[in-house]
């Protein structure tokens, strides 16, 4: 019994340290293929002389193998595969590589898989380095999933033979509004074969469902197997690289302009005459404004056309430095590019961003660079483009439209435009018509700032405006358009008038004339203006809009808030369902209602 109970203990130890043994059994690596190789040995039957060594990218997890000329048949070869500790290929190692490119597992006991795309093809000889290069760049506007038309890098090959993409790398230069990233670098092996004098392009996997363009058929490529390395917001640069030597760039990628947003919503061609480059000019490449429609992917996957040697068009004309930016309106025909910024914007020292089909571009003489060059364009400039052959020129007039940010002001304007004296007088009409007659005189000049314009009042009356001074307002009607904006300082002369259901009009004027070139913010009032004394003004009101938009008597004020029916389709989208928002108008007393007139979309302020 003793030694029953001395062996015990000693049983059970074996027993732990069997245990223990066991439960030390080593950890499956992370699934990864570490070798694959067509040994010559394993392969003769097929025609292979030499063992020939896959690359693995880890990027991508493809395997690209290039097999000599002597081995035509893909469909019965022996690879031999080596994977990380605890791993395995399962079900079983391909033999038949014919379909392109095939499918491997690797995987092990915890369940962990990771699928390889075994890329075979023949070995091609390399193309010349000045043959392959990028000839298209685009960046739409947005990010939104599956926006139409998005973003693309186009590539050619100019050699008289085709050429495997397996042999270059597409790598990205990261940047972050300007700053380079290089923790968001890619480096990626490209897959596939350009034919002779063709083009492939690779796109955001995102427009996947939008980019098929007819022209660029069968040659599109999705990023998606390339871990979306087509995903830059025009700060970010390119290299084409082969066996680690640089052969072409696409954006600054650093020095000189690596600060801005050179390709930012732009469509880029590269000349056709231009050769690879490790060094970017911006020179060498036309810039277009983007569509965002179809008409944008038109040259996608082609061979851009050369430009004829006297060719001076203007394509591309930007102040991009400007928030929101400015794009110039290109008129070819006329010569000029037309610029609209907001008033008061200092453009005495601007670096604009423009672009040509001819060979560059000089300002009072001296050539200048797209974002780099400053100008003065405060009152407007000349410039003139160069065509290719040295000699053949242009110029073309950049005009600056300044325009006013409409707003509305609290703030009175404080003037006598005579809006009052005619108010009165109508009001002091017996009936609902009259004209100017008596001690009104009929050549009584009136002065207000359009506060509402394009109010529809009737068939005949459907331009109507209002003006006001720093006294009353009063509505002007008219069948026509007044071609002054909103908050424009206008004078005319009225000839008729009359009382419409208690509302004062002047039927009828001539002579009129923007009588101050400054355009006002449009002055408003506020408070209750269900009352004799607000007929005219122009009122704010704010609440919701949460059903139709005909008549409305609720909310936070008295009266109605009235929308005529033939703007009901533009509103609509501005106002959606229990929206708040701000309503300006000039109010109006009929059918026994003060009501706020809303005729224009400038009156609706939605959040």
């Amino acid at each position: 019994m003793k030694k029953l109970k001395h062996f015990a203990p000693a049983t059970s130890l074996i027993l732990l340290l069997a245990s223990a043994f066991a439960s030390c059994a080593p950890v499956p690596e992370f699934p990864a293929i570490t070798t694959f190789t067509f040994k010559a040995a394993d392969n003769a039957a097929a025609g292979l002389g030499v063992d020939v060594e896959g690359f693995i990218d880890e990027e991508t997890d493809v395997i690209t193998v290039r097999l000599p000329d002597t081995v035509t048949d893909y469909s019965n070869l022996v690879a031999r595969v080596s994977a990380s500790e605890g791993n395995t290929v399962f079900p079983a190692l391909p033999t038949d590589f014919s379909t392109n490119p095939t499918a491997l597992t690797v995987g092990n006991d915890l369940g962990e898989q990771r699928v390889y795309l075994v890329d075979v093809g023949a070995a091609l000889a390399y193309a010349p380095a000045d043959t392959v290069l990028f000839t298209e760049y685009y960046a739409g506007t947005g990010y939104e999933y599956e926006s139409p038309f998005n973003r693309w890098i186009e590539i050619t090959n100019k050699h008289t033979a085709p050429v495997d993409l397996a042999q270059y790398r597409l790598v990205k230069y990261a940047r972050e509004d300007g700053i380079r990233t290089p923790e968001r670098d890619q480096s990626i092996q490209l897959r596939g074969t350009i034919a002779a004098n063709d083009s492939i392009v690779i796109y955001a996997d995102r427009t996947a469902s939008t980019f098929s363009g007819a022209k660029a058929a069968g040659v599109g490529y999705s990023d998606l197997a390339y871990n979306s390395v087509i995903d830059f917001d025009g700060d970010d640069g390119f290299q084409l690289v082969r066996d680690g030597v640089t052969l072409d760039v696409l954006g600054p990628n650093g020095g000189t302009g690596a600060d801005y947003d050179w390709g930012r919503e732009k469509r880029m061609l590269r000349k056709s005459d231009r050769l690879p480059s490790k060094n970017w000019d911006e020179k060498d490449w036309v810039a277009y404004a983007i569509l965002n429609t179809a008409a944008d992917d038109d040259n996608c996957g082609l061979v851009t056309p050369p430009f004829a040697p006297t060719d001076t068009t203007l394509t591309y004309f930007a102040l991009e430095a400007l928030e929101p930016r400015v794009y110039g309106t290109i008129d070819t025909a006329a010569g000029t590019v037309t610029l609209s910024v907001e008033e008061h914007t200092d453009l005495s020292a601007v670096n604009p961003f423009f672009s040509t089909q001819g060979a560059g571009i000089s300002f009072l003489g001296q050539l200048i660079y797209s974002g780099v060059s400053t100008i003065n364009l405060d009152d407007g400039a000349t410039i003139t483009v160069w065509a290719a052959d040295g000699s053949t020129w242009r110029n073309y007039t950049v005009l600056v439209s300044r325009y006013h940010e409409l707003q509305f002001t609290t703030v009175n304007h404080d003037f006598t435009g005579n809006v009052d004296a005619a108010w009165d007088f109508l009001m002091a009409l017996g009936d609902d018509s009259g004209n100017f007659t008596g001690s009104f005189a009929p050549d009584t000049t009136i002065t207000g700032i359009v506060t509402a314009k394009d109010v529809y009042i009737s068939s005949g009356f459907n331009k109507s405006f209002f003006v006001q001074d720093g006294d009353r307002g009063i509505l002007v009607c008219t069948g026509t358009s007044i071609p002054y904006p909103m908050g424009a300082k206008v004078s005319f002369t009225a000839t008729s008038g009359s009382k419409y259901y208690g509302m004062p009009e002047i039927t009828a004027f001539t002579g009129l004339t923007r009588s101050d070139e400054q355009v006002y913010d449009i002055y408003y009032r506020e408070g209750n203006y269900d009352n004799e004394e607000a007929r005219g003004s122009v009122y704010r009101w704010e609440g919701i809009i949460a059903e139709g938009m005909d008549s409305f008597s609720q909310g936070t004020f008295e009266g109605a808030l009235k929308f005529h029916s033939d703007r009901y389709a533009s509103y609509a989208p501005l106002l959606a369902e229990g929206k708040r928002g701000e309503f300006f108008g000039p109010v109006s007393y009929s059918y026994s209602a003060y009501r706020i007139e809303i005729s224009d979309e400038i009156q609706i302020k939605a959040p």
